[in-house]
């Protein structure tokens, strides 16, 4: 569920890591720390955001928002606001510089500026041009066909002149990308240098065949100018047209629509065994623990039944019956289980399986497939107990630990790792979930179900029940 979503979770967990690291701190314990320090603080990192897919829609947010996103067309408003500011407050701030303020001169409150004031001004100014350059490029690299830069200002002709006074034979000069005080500053001393600046060129008072830079993007440069309305408003001109009876019944009937098949909007088209079988049996689905790779001795009594569950997946039944250990190295010497893991497999625990009556019967069987993964339809009332829509069909995916063919039918094990006291309590937990696995396997595999197996590692014990067609114990 939420594919897209989680995906671009992860990739921006992934540029938090690197701005993490970027700070000079190193480390995926400093960042997992890091992590935790936020949640402890009751404070989170911003998750990510998808811009919708598959309507015709304007989205409006902060260029800020809009990292990452990506727009057939952007545009990109205010572009002649003034970021700089005037500089006349009396006190100016400053992280490193410290503080700058006017100074009174002589009794007649005349105030002068100060050096450090003068220092602080231009640091901050520099700093905003710097931040303002950053977004503005943010801004200009979401769209993916056409971008759309728009700025006003109260004398245009008066901004064109001073971009103009810039020699265009030349590149830009930093000192007049540091005086601009707003991006259409920028923007201007970029447009009178592009091919198709002409008019701008023209305007400004120069030759219109100045060598301009070369770029191979079009670019279509427009000036208007603004126009208040008037301010006495018009007498509305009366009207006199009959109501379209048509148009209104047309209306009125595509507004009372109904969906017809509004009683399966809720059911899902594709579900899990085991999610399927948490919501209706009450199973547990497992929670994210200790990792195995911390050491044997940190292992937990849930991980060691899991290190188990992996052996009994990949081990070769006959082989594993006649030397367990042996076994238990092969599978980690060919990387299938961790050292640690291989260490927590209780050579015991695999005995008891192979020596009881349902070990002795796999072995004994001409077919027998571990971790057979499936996907199968089954009717609606079976994944949504009560819908309104009982035989729409569902994909049910999910995967069997192992079954095995026994007189022409499939019997089916699950291994639980569950720490239970008896097996009925096993029963209870997981009895839907199995059931659901054995009418797919029905349904897969084209052969009748005999029976259905739980077998705890934990109790070294199974149990079985009969399955029907109907499937019914």
């Amino acid at each position: 569920d939420d594919g897209a979503g989680r995906l671009a979770n992860l990739q921006l967990l992934q540029r938090y890591a690197q701005e993490y690291e970027s700070s000079g701190y190193h480390g995926l314990s400093g960042f997992v720390r890091f992590l935790d320090r936020l949640r402890d603080s009751g404070t989170d990192l911003q998750a990510a955001e998808l811009q919708p897919t598959g309507s015709d829609a304007v989205n409006i947010m902060s260029i800020h928002k809009s990292k990452g996103l990506q727009f057939p067309v952007c545009i990109v408003a205010g572009c002649g606001r003034n970021f700089a500011g005037d500089g006349a407050e009396e006190v100016l701030l400053h992280p490193e510089l410290g503080l700058g303020v006017k100074l009174k001169e002589g009794p007649g409150g005349a105030r002068f500026t100060t050096t450090a004031r003068e220092a602080i001004a231009l640091e901050t100014a520099r700093g905003a041009g710097a931040e303002e350059l950053r977004v503005l490029y943010v801004a200009m690299t979401r769209a993916q066909e056409k971008l759309i830069l728009v700025s006003s200002a109260p004398d245009m002709d008066t901004l064109l002149q001073k971009a103009a006074m810039e020699p265009l034979d030349g590149r830009i000069s930093p000192f007049t990308v540091r005086k601009s005080r707003s991006a259409a500053a920028w923007l201007m001393l970029c447009a009178l240098r592009h091919p198709d600046g002409g008019e701008l060129r023209r305007l400004a008072g120069i030759d219109e065949h100045a060598p301009p830079v070369e770029s191979g993007a079009p670019w279509r440069i427009s000036l208007t100018e603004y126009t208040p309305p008037e301010t006495e408003d018009a007498p509305a001109e009366e009207l006199s047209v009959e109501p379209d009876v048509e148009l209104y019944a047309r209306l009125q009937s595509q507004a009372g629509f109904e969906y017809p098949h509004a009683d399966v909007l809720d059911v899902p088209a594709k579900v899990s065994a085991s999610k399927l079988a948490a919501q209706q049996g009450g199973s547990r689905e497992l929670n994210l623990s200790r990792p195995a790779w911390l050491g044997a001795k940190g292992m937990t009594p849930a991980q060691r039944g899991i290190a188990l569950h992996e052996f009994m997946q990949f081990a070769d039944f006959p082989a594993a019956a006649g030397d367990p250990a042996a076994e238990i190295k092969r599978l980690s010497d060919l990387k299938y289980l961790t050292p640690e893991q291989a260490g927590a497999v209780e050579v015991k625990r695999v005995r008891a399986f192979f020596k009881s009556p349902l070990g002795q019967r796999v072995l004994a069987s001409s077919e027998v497939i571990k971790e057979r993964r499936f996907t199968a339809v089954i009717p609606a009332g079976v994944a949504q107990p009560g819908t309104p829509a009982p035989e729409e069909p569902v994909v049910l995916q999910g995967s069997v630990d192992c079954t095995f063919l026994e007189d022409g039918r499939l019997n089916i094990i699950d291994f639980k790792t569950d720490r239970v006291e008896d097996m009925e309590e096993l029963w209870r937990r997981y009895e839907v979930q199995i059931r659901l696995y054995a009418r797919a396997m029905e349904e897969v595999a084209g052969l009748p179900i005999g029976e259905m197996f739980l077998y705890s590692t934990w109790l070294s014990m199974g149990s079985g029940k009969a399955y029907d067609e109907k499937g019914s114990a």
